[in-house]
């Protein structure tokens, strides 16, 4: 099962999904995808998916362990829970404020951080549904992932 949560941010992201489900398409696959989507609105063309605007969190944590992989929006929250409660690293897309799906690009300076650490994919989605990383592959440890995470943050004024 390929798990897709956009958390709960006000602002659509439909780009995300809409580059899920080409591939999903391209590469004819058959495998079930359980979407949380927010305030999104999208029309998957591919059919074995079901979308929910809201999942409870502790369903939430169930579909992130029971996910072959998951696929998020670069939200904190999101990442990090993906990382302590399941052994694989999320394929990471951050908002853009370009493409108004958020006010700012902060979710693109933290995803380029953890991908500078190993902690997240963000590169070749496609390769990485049919290939999905986990942690103990990359060596990153829990505790090395925090570390990392107090180093970005200490790094704001």
């Amino acid at each position: 099962m390929i798990y897709i949560t956009l958390g709960t941010s006000p602002y659509p992201f439909p780009r995300l999904l809409q580059e899920v489900d080409i591939i999903l398409e391209k590469i004819r696959s058959k495998e079930k995808v359980i979407a949380q989507i927010g305030c999104t609105q999208y029309t998957f063309k591919y059919k074995n998916v079901k979308t929910y605007s809201e999942i409870p969190f502790d369903q939430n944590i169930r579909y992130v362990q029971k996910a072959r992989l998951v696929i998020c929006h670069a939200g904190c929250g999101t990442i990090m829970q993906c990382i302590f409660v399941s052994k694989k690293i999320p394929f990471v897309v951050a908002r853009e404020k370009k493409y108004r799906e958020h006010i700012d690009d902060h979710q693109k300076y933290f995803a380029r951080y953890m991908k500078k650490n190993n902690s997240i994919e963000t590169e070749d989605l496609i390769k990485y549904i049919r290939f999905p990383k986990d942690t103990q592959k990359t060596g990153a440890s829990h505790q090395e992932i925090v570390r990392n995470l107090k180093k970005f943050i200490a790094s704001f004024p």
